[in-house]
């Protein structure tokens, strides 16, 4: 059995030239000079507020899961200010974690939600990544 005492392996060469190569990156390539620029987008207002203050619900969730969100989405004017027939609607569930809820997005309630928007005619996203 031969014995590499003393030296890195090579993986550890790799890594640490990646991690040079990535410092230098941050550091010079701020700004791409040849690349065209766009302006942002305007943002689209908050489509639940009230005299420029926006508007949070609060019900107590009952045994029928479905009520309680449209209860809470009528106390803010209803979820046909967000979402109606043909309107593409992405929804980013928070899954960042194995964590179970409140860590990430409960399950019951986040096919709760598809259902309505898809009861509303929306076309429906589901989206996420848990980083990289």
């Amino acid at each position: 059995m031969e014995s590499n005492r003393g030296s890195p392996p090579e993986n550890a060469k790799s890594n640490f030239t990646d991690s040079l190569e990535g410092i230098f990156h941050f550091l010079t390539d701020r700004v791409p000079g040849n690349l065209p620029t766009a302006p942002p987008k305007a943002r689209k207002a908050n489509l639940w507020c009230h005299d420029g203050r926006p508007l949070v619900s609060k019900v107590a969730a009952t045994r029928d899961l479905e009520s309680s969100i449209v209860r809470s989405l009528d106390l803010l004017g209803g979820l046909n200010k967000l979402a109606g027939p043909g309107d593409l609607v992405m929804v980013k569930p928070n899954f960042n974690s194995a964590d179970a809820y409140p860590g990430s997005t409960d399950l019951d309630f986040l096919k709760t939600v598809l259902e309505l928007l898809a009861q509303s005619g929306a076309r429906v996203t589901l989206g996420e990544s848990s980083g990289g």
